[in-house]
């Protein structure tokens, strides 16, 4: 009688641990199943957010090169003006004063180099209006010869403003005019030259 009683009792708690496994076994399916979905929709929030994250750099970079480009080619349109007109202006100076040794009043004669230093100085004002655009779009130190090669350019044109009139100029003026006429040729052929290449690498 005892026998059976402990046999009952242990055939129950059987059914009992059984009847436990299997709801476990249930709920774990059913928990995992849940943890799945629950990791699967945090991992496509993560990806759509981070995707959306990725677009807007890729739209801030496409725009940014953008508004470079259009930096870049009112800097090229201009300084080819200036280097061309500089430079035209530089052969009549040369050919006057040194080669043909006239006096610098010849040069008030001249339309085609008044017209040419007019020009120079209107486009290096029409850059120096837009310095404050310019210096967002550039780094520092590019920025700053262009700023630099503008102030030397916009001061050969004062200066020849200042004493085309004149008969005549002195040795020390002519030696500043020759010095003016280096150095100011040199930071518009590098800065141009720059230019040309920083429009060449965004539109690679």
């Amino acid at each position: 009688m005892i026998i059976k009683l402990v046999q009952d009792i242990f055939i129950a708690l059987g059914g009992f641990t059984a009847a436990v496994l299997i709801l476990l076994r249930f709920f774990k399916a059913r928990a995992e199943k849940w943890i799945d979905s629950e990791i699967q929709l945090r991992c496509s929030k993560a990806l759509a957010d981070y995707e959306a994250v990725l677009e807007k750099k890729k739209m801030y970079s496409e725009e940014k090169i953008r508004k470079e480009l259009e930096i870049y080619d009112i800097l090229v349109n201009s300084y080819e003006i200036i280097w061309s007109s500089f430079w035209e202006c530089v052969e009549i100076i040369e050919n006057t004063i040194i080669v043909s040794n006239l006096t610098f009043s010849t040069l008030a004669e001249n339309s085609k180099f008044i017209d040419g230093v007019e020009l120079v100085k209107e486009q290096c004002i029409k850059l120096v209006k837009k310095e404050a655009t310019i210096s967002v779009y550039m780094s520092k130190e590019f920025y700053e010869n262009i700023k630099e090669s503008l102030e030397k350019t916009l001061e050969w044109c004062k200066f020849l403003e200042a004493n085309v009139r004149k008969y005549d100029i002195n040795e020390n003026e002519r030696g500043k005019l020759l010095n003016l006429n280096s150095v100011v040729k040199k930071k518009l052929f590098e800065n141009l030259s720059t230019i040309k290449e920083q429009i060449d690498i965004r539109t690679i």
